[in-house]
């Protein structure tokens, strides 16, 4: 027994040798380093019985001593580590002694069972993450055989066959590129549609993972979403339809209320008359400003506003407008200040209609949200000039509200305003900066904004536009190195300011005095003198002096009181608050003594680009529409050209055939044969010939040459309307040899003129004398009546072939002659008739009669 005993101890494992009833016997060396500090629990002489009641359950306890071998895990902590051992219990009998004993193996499997309890773990989330993901997943290989649960089965024998056959070929196609293939498909199952989206990622050379996801419900979204977007498109243009026709249905019998009303201010009435005839003025033109609003967002929304670019002066456009506001700004006592840049170019071509819009609505704002005696300024200043463009920063500042932050953005969202109290207490519509924001978007800009709710607001847009004459009013004093002093008391007076940018932009050396005895004290120019109380008490002291007053120029509010006239004879000049620019100008022009004309023939320009050229030739021209025809004329004739007019196709190949001609201008659309039929019969009346006549399509619609449109290859060049000059005569130079006789050609004039329709601008434009245009205008209107009579009739009939002609015609002549709001009408009117639209042509022809009758009013 005892060899035995030592031969336990030796072993080089974990062995425990027990009695029967758990009487420890020895254990191995082994043992007492793989239980540690525990080993003291589990020596000879005490019972094994001690050790499991203390570690291990009263299951496992009991199993621990039945006859049978046993194997169970228990957990322990061994030199403060929890450790995990299997206990591995075999019985025997040894042969000397009369007792049977226990053997009982120790191995520590900690490693083992947190491997195992790892990867377990990870098995749990990778189970919970797939379960959670709402696709199927499983292999094939490359012959599209399953790889998972449907082992052995193939694609086909799964799929419908039309599916089966494009999944092959995705797996193909992602096993051979490597990339991730994406097959979206739809299966009808149960008698429903279903949808479902298929991606391969090639795995291995033969292998390929599919995912698959029913999208079913993504694609019914879609589905709804695409039904939903068209609804609200379709009343959306319902609205803008009904808002157009409504604001025209209104604003007519409103012109005529508002007609009565001044028709009525002036006959006899007394005080409280005028007054109520007042109120209803006023209210009058709320209305229609509300009205012309709804009409412009309508327009805008419906894609129907159009830019038109023409040549103006921006310098008089925006003066003329501030001047308007100044009016408004008066009434409310508030300080109304403008700037407008000396350096922008004296003509340039943009859309002045739509600039003065946005700008009429950002002062209108300004003053309608400052309080009075608060502040609003009105800038305009040239920002870059490069070649023939130039870019002009146009800026509105006011110290009113302010607007917070948080609603900065929502201002210019149609019928939205900064608060709901903001509209109760200042009214209007809330259209005002969505129209002014959208019309910025079309003229390529956008509508910036700068605001402290208390402070005040500054609403700020940069234009591109086209330089047409590069000589601005800066010109006029450069190189003359004048320079003057300002005096005021008050030296961050806005005025003080103002004065301060004017003298700067036009090269003035600028010193500053609080009095005018100090600013004697230097030779200066001229001496800007800012009138207030302090300034008036100096004066009294001065009285005695003697000064060179055309130096002195005294800048004064509107009325000055309790001043002597001999004390204000001090000054030789004098400009009123607020200060404008062409006021400004025309003071320098006065004490500067340099006159416009004379600067501008020193400027050496060249007085030949001011001529008009002449040509040699006969024109031969193919117009239906006979205010056209008229216009026409005149323009060709105007350029030194014998001129035919020809009415219809067949008309213009007889007078071809019959007289020799060296250009041919041709209406794509005319009568009996259009142009492009015309065109290919002169072609072949010209076969064989060495001599081809150019022939210039007249359209209102560009050409595609690069595509080879059918017919257009019989014509050399193309002219769109409404013509411009400067094209027309580029075609001229291309096909027609220039007049040498020099008496012929005439200087152009630079006359303009602004408002709703500018008869001198648009005649001056078209090279035409104004009486001739005026002419020509009233011939239009007569025609123009007519036709829109039978347009009528068509109407009624649901005629769209004599529709579409009838408004094409009177299209291009109202185009032509500028009248750009008509033109458009018909223009819209065309295109719903060509595409045969279900539309309300009865009230767009109505508005086409009232916009013709405003023209007519105002030419008379």
């Amino acid at each position: 027994m005892k060899n035995f005993l030592k031969f336990i101890n030796s072993m080089p494992v974990p062995l425990v040798l027990l009695e029967k009833d758990g009487a420890v016997l020895t254990l191995s060396e082994k043992s007492r380093v793989v239980l540690g500090n525990l080993a003291g629990e589990i020596v000879p002489g005490s019972n094994i019985k001690d050790f499991l009641k203390k570690y291990a359950s009263q299951e496992l306890r009991s199993e621990f001593f039945t006859e049978r071998d046993n194997n169970f895990s228990i957990e322990i902590d061994v030199n403060g580590d929890k450790r995990f051992f299997d206990f591995r219990t075999m019985s025997f009998k040894i042969d000397e002694e009369p007792f049977e004993c226990i053997m009982l193996y120790l191995e520590d499997v900690t490693e083992r069972v947190l491997a195992e309890r790892s990867l377990r773990e990870s098995e749990a989330r990778n189970r919970a993450l797939i379960e959670a993901i709402p696709d199927i997943m499983f292999r094939v290989d490359n012959r599209g055989v399953y790889l998972d649960k449907m082992l052995g089965l193939r694609i086909n024998e799964i799929f419908p066959a039309e599916i089966s056959a494009e999944v092959v070929r995705y797996i193909s196609e992602a096993i051979r590129t490597r990339e991730i293939q994406v097959y979206e498909y739809s299966v009808v199952i149960s008698g429903e549609e279903r949808f479902y989206e298929a991606r391969f990622i090639a795995v291995e050379d033969d292998e390929v993972l599919v995912i698959l996801r029913n999208t079913t419900e993504k694609q019914k979204v879609l589905i709804e979403l695409e039904k939903a977007r068209r609804t609200a498109e379709i009343a959306n243009r319902t609205k803008s339809e009904f808002l157009a026709n409504m604001s025209h249905e209104i604003r007519t019998p409103l012109n005529s209320i508002t007609g009565f009303i001044e028709l009525l201010m002036r006959t006899e009435l007394n005080d409280q008359q005028k007054e109520f005839i007042e109120i209803i003025k006023r209210s009058a033109s709320n209305l229609l400003e509300i009205i012309n609003d709804i009409l412009d967002f309508s327009k805008i929304e419906s894609k129907r506003l159009v830019i038109n670019p023409l040549i103006f002066d921006l310098y008089g456009e925006v003066e003329s407008l501030c001047r308007l506001f100044n009016v408004k700004a008066l009434d409310k006592g508030i300080t109304f200040l403008t700037f407008i840049d000396p350096a922008i170019p004296l003509l340039i071509k943009q859309d002045s209609l739509r600039i003065k819009q946005i700008l009429s609505n950002l002062i209108s704002n300004a003053i309608k949200f400052t309080p009075e005696g608060g502040t609003v300024i009105v800038e305009a200043k040239i920002f870059r000039k490069k070649e023939s463009r130039c870019m002009i920063n146009f800026s509105v500042s006011d110290t009113g509200i302010g607007i917070p932050e948080r609603k900065q953005k929502m201002i210019f969202e149609p019928f939205t305003q900064a608060d709901g109290s903001v509209t109760r207490k200042y009214g209007g519509t809330g259209l005002g900066l969505a129209i002014s924001a959208n019309l910025a978007k079309l003229l390529g800009s956008e509508i910036l904004l700068e605001s402290k709710t208390g402070i005040g607001s500054k609403f700020y847009f940069t234009l591109e536009a086209e330089i047409i004459q590069d000589e601005c009013k800066a010109d006029r004093v450069k190189g003359l190195s004048l320079k003057a002093v300002i005096v005021s008391s008050i030296p961050d007076d806005m005025n003080f300011i103002n004065i301060q940018y004017y003298l700067n932009s036009f090269n003035f050396d600028v010193s500053f005095f609080s009095d005018i005895k100090s600013s004697l004290k230097q030779d200066f120019d001229f001496y800007f003198i800012l009138y207030s109380d302090h300034i008036k008490l100096e004066l009294y002291s001065l009285g005695g002096l003697s000064v060179n007053k055309d130096k002195f120029i005294l800048v004064f509010p509107g009325i000055i009181h309790d001043t002597p006239e001999d004390v204000l004879n001090f000054f030789g000049n004098r400009i009123s608050l607020p200060i404008f620019p062409d006021d400004f100008y025309k003071l320098l022009k006065e004490i500067c003594g340099f006159n416009f004309e004379e600067t501008k023939l020193s400027k050496g320009q060249d007085t030949e680009q001011k001529l008009r050229k002449k040509f040699h030739g006969r024109v031969l021209v193919g117009e239906d529409n006979k205010v056209n025809q008229k216009l026409i004329m005149l323009l060709l004739r105007d350029y030194g050209l014998d001129v035919d007019i020809a009415g219809n196709g067949l008309e213009v190949f007889d007078k071809f055939c019959q007289g020799e001609y060296d250009l041919v201008f041709m209406d794509i659309h005319m009568p009996v044969a259009d142009g492009i039929e015309t065109a290919k019969m002169i072609r072949e009346y010209e076969s064989g010939k060495d001599k081809k006549i150019p022939i210039v399509a007249l359209t209102a619609k560009t050409i595609p040459w690069e595509h080879g449109v059918p017919g257009i290859s019989d014509m050399d060049d193309y002219l769109m309307k409404p013509i411009e000059m400067n094209r027309l005569e580029k075609i001229f130079e291309r096909y027609l040899p220039v007049s040498e006789n020099k008496e012929e050609m005439e200087i152009s004039s630079d006359g303009r003129n602004g408002g709703f329709y500018s008869l001198r601008g648009v005649a001056e434009e078209l090279k035409i004398p104004v009486n001739v245009l005026e002419n020509i205008l009233m011939d239009f209107f007569d025609d123009a009546a007519e036709v829109i009579d039978s347009l009528k009739l068509a109407e009624k009939e649901k005629n769209f072939q004599d529709i579409e002609k009838l408004s094409h015609k009177l299209k291009g002549a109202a185009y032509n002659l500028r009248l750009n709001s008509l033109a458009e009408i018909f223009d819209l009117i065309e295109s719903k008739a060509h595409n045969k639209e279900d539309s309300d042509y009865i009230s767009m022809i109505n508005e086409s009669e009232n916009e013709l009758m405003l023209y007519k009013s105002y030419i008379n």
